[in-house]
């Protein structure tokens, strides 16, 4: 019985093994979406000491000689269309940040769509992926082989991008990096570090104008 609780942080790496399914979606179909299987690497690093009544971070503990993690799983990922990415670099806002605050409110609101919990479910945001030349965000099942939610979430990404723009919008904290209502997350790896709120406000409304169809 004690007044603290503890986090481990880790770096994840995502790789895809199969596409299984392809498609374009959103304004002028411009976002190209995917899928299938994927290989999910959990290298731990480091973990907190939080207290539980303030919630401020008491210590930070490194972690030594960690065998790396590894299962394969299924997994929804998008590309931002590159037009996109030029405005949001234009408009001063933090690409890596954005990505990564709009991953976390795709998972945040999965529930609403796929009756899990939040738990149920892991995420990987790229600001530029070499091999596809352009950010992605990555939503995968958090269980060895897959169980079926991250096909859900492909077959409903719009209404998953709107929920998610839902969620930020409705937040009235004032900060940059956002809060634990909106695109914080509790068991964000990365000590939720890059997040920008405004540029996933901005990039949210961007892949969602004038799109009505809601069946993809």
């Amino acid at each position: 019985d004690v007044e603290f609780y503890t986090q481990s942080l880790k770096h994840t790496d995502i790789t895809p093994l199969e596409i299984k399914i392809q498609d374009n979606t959103g304004e002028k179909n411009l976002i190209e979406k995917f899928f299938g299987r994927v290989k999910v690497e959990h290298e731990y690093y480091s973990y907190k000491v939080i207290d539980t009544m303030s919630q401020e971070t008491v210590s930070r503990h490194p972690l030594d000689n960690i065998p790396i993690i590894e299962f394969e799983t299924q997994a929804v990922w998008f590309g931002i269309p590159f037009e996109y990415q030029k405005e949001l670099e234009l408009n001063g806002f933090n690409l890596g940040g954005t990505v990564h605050a709009i991953e976390h409110a795709m998972i945040a609101m999965a529930p609403a769509l796929a009756q899990i919990s939040r738990w149920d479910l892991g995420g990987v945001s790229i600001d530029f992926d070499p091999v596809k030349q352009q950010p992605l965000i990555y939503v995968y099942d958090a269980f060895r082989g897959g169980i079926g939610i991250s096909e859900q979430l492909y077959l409903h990404l719009i209404d998953l991008l709107r929920l998610a723009l839902k969620l930020i919008e409705s937040c009235s904290c004032k900060t940059e990096n956002g809060c634990p209502a909106c695109v914080m997350s509790p068991k964000c790896g990365n000590n939720n570090d890059p997040l920008d709120k405004d540029g996933a406000l901005f990039l949210l409304k961007k892949l969602l104008t004038n799109y009505q169809d809601s069946t993809n």
